[in-house]
């Protein structure tokens, strides 16, 4: 069974958008100068800027990419485990985000990046991907194994002492927030397909989440 946008429109509803969640801090310019300036310090010298995508950067990474290559990270596993109260969930029906947890490995794609300005770039993608503190995302380097050999690229990991880590839950409890959450931005078992898909169209198959979309289909069609 499998998730279709037939049954992603039987969940789908018109939710405006809440705005920042009262009483969280939240990261400002500052905080995101500083996530810029010890990412390019630690940037490999002459080499491209090139992130390591693995669910929505895969689907919509929002920068101009100049080509792609498939990659593994190792000591790191894709993972819904980032509650979200917000974008594709509500504080009363929380929704799940994708990180890379420790341990395990991961496949995916590596992005070199068409940016005449980096740090432009790089400001941009941390403004997208890092909002609350303290964040359960981190922006770091990571060692990826791709055909030519290992390059360094831009990731995101989890920190679970971030505000909203939720890890440790079973299959069927993901299943079951991913089934029911709704932000302004859409269903959380959209982003489950548009990841699932995209990454079946650069030939990677995670068994984990093909597992969760057999699941959130079938939670779905017996409403």
């Amino acid at each position: 069974m499998r998730l279709t946008p037939e049954l992603i429109a039987r969940v789908h509803r018109t939710i405006t958008d809440p705005g920042p969640i009262p009483g969280i801090p939240h990261y400002g310019d500052a905080d995101y100068a500083g996530v810029v300036e010890e990412l390019m310090s630690q940037a490999p010298e002459g080499e491209p800027l090139r992130v390591f995508a693995y669910g929505s950067l895969v689907w919509n990474p929002e920068y101009s990419v100049n080509r792609i290559a498939h990659g593994t990270v190792y000591g790191w596993h894709r993972a819904f485990c980032m509650r979200l109260e917000r974008f594709r969930g509500s504080q009363d029906q929380p929704g799940l985000m994708m990180g890379l947890e420790r341990g395990g490995s991961c496949r995916g794609i590596v992005q070199e990046i068409t940016s005449t300005d980096p740090r432009e770039t790089l400001d941009a993608l941390v403004r997208r991907e890092l909002i609350t503190k303290p964040c359960t995302y981190s922006a770091r380097w990571l060692p990826v194994r791709a055909p030519g050999g290992t390059v360094m690229a831009v990731s995101f990991t989890i920190d679970r002492r971030g505000r909203f880590y939720e890890g440790g839950l079973s299959l069927e409890a993901v299943a079951h927030r991913l089934a029911d959450a709704v932000g302004h931005l859409g269903t959380n078992a959209e982003y489950l397909m548009n990841t699932v898909r995209h990454l079946e169209k650069h030939g990677i198959r995670d068994k984990n989440i093909c597992a969760l979309e057999k699941l959130v289909a079938a939670r779905i069609l017996s409403r």
